[in-house]
């Protein structure tokens, strides 16, 4: 049997959360041909529509009544299974990507004859029995393929997506923008609040400056309407460009784009993160609270410094300088000297406090 309609379910709204998922839904689409693809949220949003639609993902939305004003976990479960009745099963197979017991009891009343969850050790899927069988993880969505097979009975192989789906104006926009080589990229900033994932832009502006003394370009990502971080950028990394600021057709797509014009990138765990993985570009990942095992399992060439494994912390801002120069050093095949480390904190700490004063 072939699977035809299939429902993925992702709580939060992070874009990043959603660009994870590319590497299951084309080995989806890949392996079970003319499957039709769903996603549902709690905010009845579909990215693959908005944010997303020039990567060329054929992605529908479910809507269901998931909000919280809903109340109690007992009226939730009940919309939920009026609602998919009345759908007469509309989904063969229903696969949650959402951590929560709760959550994940709610979403096993949508009527479908197979269920796939990592939850509470697998004890959710649907049939049962294959527990034995199924591959531990965190939520990790390229590791779900395998599962998913398993679960259905059906071949299906892990495919990384390919950036070729793009569309491919996009690419001739990055040519333009970034026209030479030699470019090393920065991704400084976080969209989800609750998480204390950044790192000091002032740390980050010291790695810039090492990479403009090994005769390359520091390119930082950040979005238009962050003028004043730019300015801080700016000051400390007069070399330093811009990309997104300098065109009328920046989207992740164009990021993502954008990472194949660069010879490395440093990042913090964030949606661009995910945005640049998408590429075969080195990525230098900077992990703290998050856990790099399960955030990065769609990227192919990155390069984990995690403060837990290094400092035994949480505090991503444990990572020093030389930590993350002493990796790009390789990725570059440049020798990188305490001693120019030292410089360029230096020098970066003194523009600080010329600008503070």
């Amino acid at each position: 049997m072939i699977i035809m309609n299939i429902l993925i379910y992702i709580a939060g709204p992070w874009l990043g959360d959603y660009i994870r998922l590319f590497n299951l839904i084309h080995s989806l689409q890949t392996g079970l041909p003319g499957c039709q693809i769903s996603i549902a949220n709690k905010q009845n949003l579909n990215p693959f529509e908005r944010e997303l639609k020039q990567f060329n993902l054929r992605v529908s939305l479910k809507k269901f009544r998931f909000a919280k004003e809903l109340g109690t976990r007992k009226r939730q479960i009940s919309t939920i299974f009026v609602e998919s009745r009345l759908s007469s099963r509309e989904f063969d197979l229903v696969i949650n990507m959402d951590r929560s017991v709760k959550e994940s009891l709610i979403l096993r009343q949508v009527l479908a004859k197979y269920h796939y969850t990592s939850t509470w050790g697998f004890r959710l899927c649907k049939p049962r029995g294959h527990r034995s069988t199924l591959i531990r993880h965190k939520l990790n969505p390229t590791a779900c393929v395998d599962n998913v097979a398993t679960l259905i009975d059906q071949p299906i192989n892990t495919k990384y997506y390919p950036i070729q789906k793009i569309d491919p104006e996009l690419f001739e926009e990055a040519k333009r923008l970034l026209p030479n080589a030699n470019y090393v990229g920065f991704a400084v900033t976080q969209g989800h609040p609750s998480e204390k994932k950044a790192w000091p832009v002032e740390r980050f502006n010291s790695v810039a400056n090492y990479v403009v003394r090994t005769k390359r370009i520091p390119v930082f990502f950040v979005e238009k309407k962050r003028a004043s971080l730019m300015k801080k950028i700016q000051q400390a990394v007069p070399s330093a460009l811009f990309p997104e600021t300098d065109t009328t057709l920046a989207s992740p797509a164009l990021v993502t784009a954008l990472a194949t014009r660069l010879e490395a990138a440093v990042t913090i765990c964030c949606g661009v993160m995910h945005m640049l993985g998408l590429s075969e570009t080195p990525l230098i990942g900077l992990f703290g609270p998050t856990e790099p095992l399960r955030t990065t399992s769609q990227i192919k060439n990155i390069h984990i410094i995690d403060s837990k494994v290094l400092y035994d912390s949480v505090d991503t801002h444990k990572i020093t300088e030389l930590d993350v120069i002493k990796v790009l050093s390789q990725i570059l095949k440049t020798n990188a000297h305490e001693s120019t480390l030292s410089d360029i904190a230096t020098n970066t700490q003194r523009r600080i406090q010329e600008v503070t004063t």
